[in-house]
């Protein structure tokens, strides 16, 4: 990534879907804690146990590649949201105070996390768009 507005700005969102994710510990260490859990169901509790340990690994992933300059980073930071949307979690924290416990908290916590994910895009795309240069006579 040359760009280093677009290299700022992706560490930053890495950090802040990282904050997003830690403090919902019974989320990521409950297939730690209980392992027999994880086989108990079949497929179903594998893959579910699976998404909850994503729910950590995802965003520590985005702020190693961002802190590294890689471009995976897009992509880690991407995906958070929809893992954070399939257990009711807010991608940016201290959000989910705005929304109360009724039903709108729902459509509040959906458009919050397409909003980040939009962010990514546009951060990817603007990252893309800065390393083109017009040839010169070719």
């Amino acid at each position: 990534m040359k760009n280093q507005f677009v290299r700022r700005a992706i560490f930053a969102v890495s950090v802040i879907v990282l904050t997003s994710a830690l403090p919902w510990h019974g989320i990521y260490f409950f297939p730690i804690r209980y392992p027999s859990s994880i086989f108990e169901q079949g497929l179903f509790s594998f893959s579910i146990s699976a998404l909850q340990l994503a729910f950590i690994v995802v965003p520590l992933m985005a702020v190693i590649t961002a802190w590294f300059e890689n471009k995976t980073a897009f992509l880690w930071a991407g995906i958070y949201p929809v893992i954070a949307t399939a257990f009711g979690v807010f991608a940016v924290p201290l959000l989910g105070g705005l929304a109360s416990i009724s039903g709108g908290r729902f459509w509040i916590l959906l458009s919050v996390n397409i909003t980040v994910m939009v962010i990514v895009l546009l951060l990817y795309v603007k990252s893309r768009t800065a390393q083109i240069t017009p040839s010169a006579g070719r």
